[in-house]
């Protein structure tokens, strides 16, 4: 019987690259997310939308009251009345967080004029990006089956001071 001598080390790569494989996969294509966005009195619902980059994000508005959602850091605004179901698009070309705003009718969203955003008392919130993480392997080029593990993240900080995180491989936590 032939017996196979395997260096832990190797079996961890081999454990990561499979699952890099299935993790990327994906087909990188856009997606299309809809959410249903109320607003009834002071409160916006969700807080909390996520989407990734490029996607396109529809927003379908209820509100209790005459105004305009405005999208910062897009400069877009969509007016909304009350009773009435509209459909709001935009594309999320832009990373990072941007906050959703409501601005009563008669509350008026000058830029020009210095609005305060501090009036807005209703707010949704954080467009928050969604997280993603592409690992690419390569021959190290050192002697020996050295290879090389690239990390790119996407609105993840992997830093020693970064976000929170841990490594799991196979379902065992390494880290």
């Amino acid at each position: 019987m032939r017996y196979i001598r395997i260096n832990l080390t190797h079996l961890l790569l081999y454990g990561l690259i499979i699952l890099s494989l299935g993790a990327c996969s994906g087909s990188g294509t856009t997606e299309s997310v809809s959410i249903d966005l109320s607003i009834d009195g002071e409160t916006m619902n969700p807080r909390d939308v996520v989407v990734s980059h490029n996607d396109l994000l529809v927003m379908n508005i209820t509100s209790d009251r005459s105004g305009s959602i405005h999208v910062h850091g897009y400069d877009l605004e969509h007016p909304v009345e009350p009773g009435i179901r509209s459909s709001f698009e935009m594309e999320a070309y832009a990373t990072g967080k941007f906050n959703i705003a409501f601005h009563n009718a008669d509350q008026g969203h000058d830029h020009a004029a210095g609005h305060d955003h501090e009036d807005c008392k209703v707010s949704a919130g954080d467009i928050k990006p969604a997280l993603g993480m592409k690992v690419k392997f390569e021959h190290s080029g050192r002697s020996g089956y050295n290879t090389d593990i690239k990390v790119h993240t996407d609105n993840i900080d992997l830093s020693p001071t970064g976000d929170h995180w841990h490594l799991y491989v196979d379902g065992v936590l390494m880290g």
